[in-house]
């Protein structure tokens, strides 16, 4: 993937931040957007800067001109199916530190979500 291609998925990753945001401000009566507050895990394949950059040019004519970006980076969390223990994986290998068993799934880090915003 190009520079350019993984900018253009982050540009569209913001226009459709910026769209659930507008549908919820509308459907709460409207208001001036300050703040969207976002969880983004690791494993997410968001570049973070080029999200808030795509944000930024994305919002310039629109009822969120002005508002910030908060984003929440989000460590991948995997848990071990045989024993149990929760634990932040080696480079993304996935073995149980306490057993060795490979048979883990992650429990967290894949997020991308709006968390909420704030409205004047």
């Amino acid at each position: 993937m190009s520079d350019t291609d993984g900018n253009m998925h982050e540009l569209a990753i913001a226009q459709n931040i910026i769209e659930a945001v507008r549908r919820a401000l509308e459907a709460h009566g409207g208001g001036v957007v300050r703040l969207v507050r976002l969880r983004i895990g690791e494993l997410s394949g968001v570049e973070v800067e080029s999200l808030r950059f795509g944000y930024e040019m994305s919002v310039s004519d629109t009822e969120l001109a002005g508002s910030e970006l908060e984003i929440e980076r989000i460590a991948v969390v995997c848990e071990c199916e045989q024993c149990g223990l929760l634990f932040t994986p080696d480079r993304f290998i996935r073995i149980c530190p306490a057993c060795s068993s490979r048979r883990c799934r992650i429990t967290q880090g894949a997020e991308l979500e709006i968390v909420d915003f704030e409205v004047e």
